[in-house]
């Protein structure tokens, strides 16, 4: 049995992570998610589960690191071969023509950095939404599922399988089937307090989660150092909006 709130989950982060660095790139406008709502205020302890939940689940399986420069990866082609087809691009010497290119197939890893040494500011701002939503008892079951190797397996495998669907690009793993192992540890979460709430609380969390990847991958230090690299390789012809 392959968990339903993992996949889905999977998906609707990595087409929002793919849709705002494709933004940024195209437009060059500096996007962030929309605020949310006011969250009334809650437990010291309660917030520090939260924040330990998310830790686990983004940093600690490895989702943003993978997502974001997976994201990049499909992105980038793409949106070099639009800025390929502006006047901008036109009015390039032959050397900034290929810096570009060449500052387009590092951006990926670069900026995946960044958006990993930004993600400690990300948890702080979103953590109270979670902290309201479920409670400590609850933050314990999910952070403790999260950190066995079944679990980070099986949100790492609908992860990927998200990341390339909404891209529209062929999962290299595709068709790889939970193991025996993973089904038995995602039955024995289901049975958990933490389990049940997640499952009653898919239509809160699963946006939050989603607006998280986007808000990792649309930080300001993100689209700074996308800014910053492609300014580098065009060196003076850097157009206006790119400069810091």
């Amino acid at each position: 049995m392959k968990s339903k709130w993992i996949g889905s989950i999977a998906a609707l982060s990595a087409l929002v992570v793919l849709a705002a660095p494709a933004q940024t790139y195209a437009e060059s406008t500096d996007t962030a998610p929309p605020a949310g709502p006011t969250i009334a205020p809650v437990s010291p302890t309660r917030l520090a589960a939260a924040h330990t939940a998310l830790q686990v689940i983004f940093m600690d399986t490895g989702a943003v690191s993978y997502s974001a420069q997976e994201s990049f990866r499909i992105i980038s082609p793409r949106t070099l071969a639009q800025i390929m087809q502006t006047p901008f691009y036109a009015s390039l010497t032959a050397p900034h023509q290929h810096a570009l290119s060449t500052a387009f197939d590092g951006l990926p890893q670069v900026l995946a950095d960044e958006a990993v040494a930004g993600m400690p500011d990300v948890l702080d701002e979103y953590s109270p939404r979670l902290a309201a939503v479920l409670n400590e008892d609850e933050l314990g079951d999910i952070t403790r599922f999260f950190s066995t190797p079944e679990g980070r397996s099986l949100f790492m495998r609908g992860l990927r399988e998200g990341i390339h669907q909404g891209a529209g690009v062929a999962d290299p793993d595709a068709g790889s089937a939970p193991t025996d192992a993973e089904n038995q540890a995602y039955a024995s979460f289901a049975q958990t307090r933490g389990g049940q709430a997640f499952e009653a609380h898919r239509t809160e969390i699963q946006p939050l989660l989603a607006q998280i990847g986007q808000a990792a991958t649309s930080q300001p230090r993100v689209v700074a150092r996308m800014k910053r690299e492609l300014c580098t390789a065009v060196a003076n012809q850097c157009p206006p909006e790119w400069r810091q």
